[in-house]
């Protein structure tokens, strides 16, 4: 971008200077009316001078008299009481007829202007270049202001600047990135209110059926609870999920081995899978040293195990596969259950996202938001897949320490 600032800069300069010299070139460029009649008038006012000093006033008067004729734009006059010494001071040559300076002054002026003529509008073109980028964006962001997030002005950039095409790029981003995080969190809204809603509404209905039938109580305690544990759950999910967001701007992080961490997790895995017959198998090295935040490492792992544990089948399979590479440390949990659609994998770490195999109790879709939000705070990356035959698989990735 600079050197096409320069460019035009330049480019204007040297135009102006080529049309200088086209002018001077073309106009004929001998002295002026007005500067020959000033100069008559200059030799003839000495011409006289001298006569009356060196002879007398009156042969000046003579001189005059004989040349006046082919003098017609000159107008002597002798004062009164004129001598040879008093004659530069008594004798005064004018013009007959008053000169206009500004007809006189064009061969010199028009050169000047029409180089400010064009330097002019070299200078609004240019300025006009250098500021539709910032009018651009002044419009967008004016846009974005009044609730327009789907503005986006890449495409109102088309410039093979740099520099230009790079805070498109950025503003884009910006706003892409905004217009997400406003639609997910009225999503979240969204989501929070109907997931409270249905166990209050049975609470309510619970309470107001127990004032009616009292004896019911042992039939509806059982319910009641249930309903408060997943409000309890809730609740719980989502204050760990703020606390998470909130860390990213206030990193504790420590030197700590992800095998210790695994270890418990799938131990207790181990114990609820024993009453379905489910078997959790680990495979894996015995350390995996890395520097993290041991409780959001803990929870993201508990709840991606957690989620597998839910959506296997009876007698099914939860595999954990571990690697540790120079660079990384890679942690997959594959599940034996139906997998996911592929077009919903890429929405499944959004708060409140459940896949369409999900039953009204297999979670409330805050785990594997969790787990996200944990794995970003570490630099790490969070993907799904499909497994094959069936199955769904969730790939950890987290910088090893150095």
């Amino acid at each position: 971008m600079l050197l096409r600032v320069f460019g035009y800069i330049w480019g204007s300069l040297l135009l102006t200077m080529l049309l200088f010299v086209g002018l001077v070139s073309g106009l004929d460029m001998s002295a002026p009316e007005g500067a020959m009649r000033r100069m008559d008038r200059e030799l003839m006012q000495r011409d006289l001078v001298f006569l009356a000093q060196t002879d007398s006033v009156a042969a000046a008067q003579s001189h005059w008299q004989r040349v006046a004729a082919q003098h017609p734009d000159l107008a002597v006059r002798f004062l009164d009481a004129c001598s040879g010494d008093t004659a530069e001071a008594c004798i005064e040559v004018a013009f007959a007829n008053n000169s206009n300076a500004a007809v006189d002054a064009v061969p010199f002026l028009l050169p000047l202007l029409v180089g400010a003529a064009v330097s002019a509008l070299g200078a609004i073109a240019l300025s006009q270049w250098l500021t539709r980028p910032l009018r651009t964006v002044s419009s967008a962001l004016q846009q974005l202001s009044e609730g327009q997030l789907n503005t986006r002005i890449r495409d109102r950039l088309q410039t093979g600047t740099g520099e230009v095409a790079r805070l498109a790029a950025s503003f884009d981003h910006a706003a892409e990135r905004l217009q997400e995080l406003t639609e997910s969190r009225q999503r979240l809204f969204h989501d929070v209110s109907h997931e409270i809603r249905s166990p209050l509404a049975r609470l309510r209905a619970a309470v107001a059926l127990l004032e009616l039938r009292p004896e019911r109580l042992p039939e509806m305690q059982q319910k009641m609870e249930t309903d408060i544990t997943r409000l309890d759950q809730l609740v719980d999910g989502i204050l760990t999920l703020a606390r998470f967001e909130a860390y990213q701007t206030e990193p504790e992080v420590e030197a700590l081995d992800l095998a210790d961490i695994l270890e418990p997790i799938l131990s207790d895995a181990t114990f609820e899978g024993e009453q379905r017959g489910i078997h959790v198998a680990y495979d894996g090295p015995d350390s995996l040293p890395m520097n993290g935040h041991a409780e959001m490492l803990h929870r993201a792992f508990e709840n991606v195990v957690r989620n597998a544990l839910a959506y296997s089948p009876d007698h099914g399979t939860i595999a954990v596969c571990c690697r540790a590479t120079e660079r990384s440390l890679v942690v997959e949990v594959r599940d034996s259950g139906p997998g996911v659609a592929e077009g919903e994998l890429s929405s499944l770490f959004q708060p409140f996202v459940r896949g369409a195999n999900a039953t009204a109790g297999q979670g409330m879709g805050l785990g594997l938001a969790i787990a996200a939000t944990a794995v970003s705070f570490h630099g790490g990356r969070i993907e799904a897949l499909n497994a094959s035959p069936t199955g769904l698989v969730i790939r950890v990735t987290l910088p090893a320490s150095g």
